[in-house]
């Protein structure tokens, strides 16, 4: 469970220690912070046009959403986001948008015969361990530490800044409270940190793999 005076503390701290200013440092503390709250969205796409008629909730796929705004690590995380979303520029297969994507996929230059698949990744977020995910930061950060723009924090601080981020993991949902697992949805920083991990596990694969 979240302790909102244990990130606080922590981000005081690593904030002095890295010469952040005191207005910045106060501006993303959160004295009286709102408990994210679970809502979601029906998959229309999922939907087959008999389905339209059924009143059972089993027929209804949906998306799950976790509503963080205004939560304990909110604007800390949002802080966190701009310093990560700057390594996802130097992973190759990152694809920040539709647009970039559809780009790429018109510069492909494939026989007649040739298929295109595309794949999903089911509850990307919650098969993300935490401390995978650090160990995949921290690894992108030797790699390309040089040239990411940390607004004075020092690696150590910064990863000790991300791993409390996590322990605020309480939502609320029909009036009953729950912890997510690993990887929490809709902090702004998950998004980066998801995909940095995803790319060391590629990484793995690809050492692991033996020419024929």
């Amino acid at each position: 469970m979240c302790s909102l005076a244990c990130v606080d503390d922590i981000w005081v701290t690593v904030g002095r220690s890295s010469g952040l200013d005191e207005r910045f440092l106060s501006h993303l503390k959160l004295n009286t912070p709102s408990c994210p709250v679970f809502y979601s969205l029906i998959k229309t796409d999922k939907l087959a046009p008999d389905d339209l008629r059924s009143m059972s909730a089993e027929t209804y796929k949906i998306r799950p959403i976790i509503s963080c705004v205004g939560g304990p690590a909110d604007r800390i995380s949002w802080f966190l986001s701009k310093i990560l979303s700057q390594i996802l520029h130097k992973i190759p297969s990152h694809l920040p948008n539709t647009n970039h994507f559809l780009e790429q996929l018109q510069s492909v230059r494939s026989d007649s015969d040739c298929t295109i698949e595309s794949f999903d990744v089911a509850s990307l977020y919650t098969n993300v361990q935490n401390d995978e995910a650090l160990q995949a930061l921290s690894e992108l950060l030797n790699i390309h530490g040089a040239s990411v723009q940390t607004y004075g924090l020092k690696k150590a601080r910064l990863l000790s800044l991300i791993k409390e981020c996590p322990s605020c993991n309480i939502f609320k949902c029909s009036g009953m409270y729950f912890a997510q697992v690993r990887v929490r949805q809709s902090s702004a920083a998950s998004p980066a940190l998801t995909v940095e991990r995803r790319t060391s596990e590629d990484g793995d694969r690809s050492r692991n793999v033996r020419p024929q």
